[in-house]
């Protein structure tokens, strides 16, 4: 699900304008990469010192899968810039993409390096990033500890990012801390509802740890992404009756009612999870919602 394209700002820079994310991800958004792919590199034949190209070109060819050749623009940019962030970062992702974590985590841990001193550290997506990417590296090496390490930075810097609470789940599931894996990933489903991975995972930790209401829930939720209603309602009916006091089951009980057109019922779903727990934000939407 992780946003694979991260430059400067969130954008790929092009010259005087801005190519955003979203223009590349409707359904003509392959063409669109191979179309900008070509005019950057034309753009470097043109000029190689052109700082922006080699940044953007090489987000492009990792976007493209081509993360050898993101390897070379991102060293080349480098030999311009040598102290610049996004050509750091750009760098250790497709060295990781290219299968060498170990060269890959030392490009990472540059940009720490190069910003210990930044007021702004602590507020940085960048960083953030750095953090991501670090945890995942470690993750695939089988260092678990250092993925939670790494990734409880980035969950510090952004506490909104879905994907973060999500590797930091995986990586505590796989140190063996069951309760913080749970906690992380529900922060996750918190902030992205259908994401469908955190639920299949969530299925296997709680098979693992044998509770069964909580696993019902997860298969609940990954019926409900599926818009499998009939199938939903009944899985998080069973999962409320193994587990009345957790909070997320009525939460989702609310939300399947709703897609059932079930307006009463699903208010008394939310109306329950909020009892349960004040603090569900989703929860507290559709009960202003549905109680006007």
């Amino acid at each position: 699900m992780r946003i694979a394209l991260v430059t400067l700002a969130g954008v790929l820079v092009l010259g005087a304008g801005l190519v955003l994310r979203d223009k590349l991800s409707d359904g003509g958004g392959t063409r669109q990469l191979d179309d900008l792919v070509r005019t950057l590199e034309q753009r470097v034949v043109e000029n190689p010192q052109d700082l922006n190209a080699r940044l953007s070109i090489g987000a492009a060819y990792l976007e493209r899968g081509l993360a050898e050749e993101a390897v070379v623009q991102f060293q080349e940019a480098l030999k311009l810039a040598p102290n610049d962030i996004t050509a750091q970062i750009g760098l250790g992702r497709s060295l990781r993409a290219s299968g060498e974590p170990q060269l890959a985590a030392e490009a990472l841990t540059k940009v720490l390096e190069l910003t210990k001193d930044d007021p702004l550290r602590d507020t940085s997506d960048q960083l953030q990033t750095v953090f991501y990417e670090l945890g995942q590296i470690y993750m695939e090496g089988d260092n678990a500890a250092g993925a939670v390490e790494q990734l409880k930075e980035a969950v510090r810097i952004n506490p909104g990012d879905a994907d973060s609470w999500f590797a930091l789940g995986s990586a505590y599931r796989r140190a063996g801390n069951t309760e913080a894996a749970e906690a992380a990933y529900l922060r996750s489903v918190a902030l992205v509802p259908d994401y469908v991975e955190v639920y299949s995972e969530m299925v296997g930790l709680y098979e693992d740890s044998g509770r069964t209401g909580r696993r019902l829930y997860a298969e609940g939720m990954l019926a409900l992404a599926s818009e499998d209603f009939p199938a939903a309602a009944e899985t998080l009916a069973a999962a409320a009756d193994a587990e009345p006091d957790f909070a997320v089951i009525h939460e989702a009980l609310g939300m399947v009612r709703e897609g059932l057109g079930d307006k009463p019922g699903a208010l008394a779903a939310y109306q329950r999870a909020l009892e349960l727990d004040p603090t569900l934000f989703l929860s507290g939407l559709a009960v202003e919602r549905l109680g006007q």
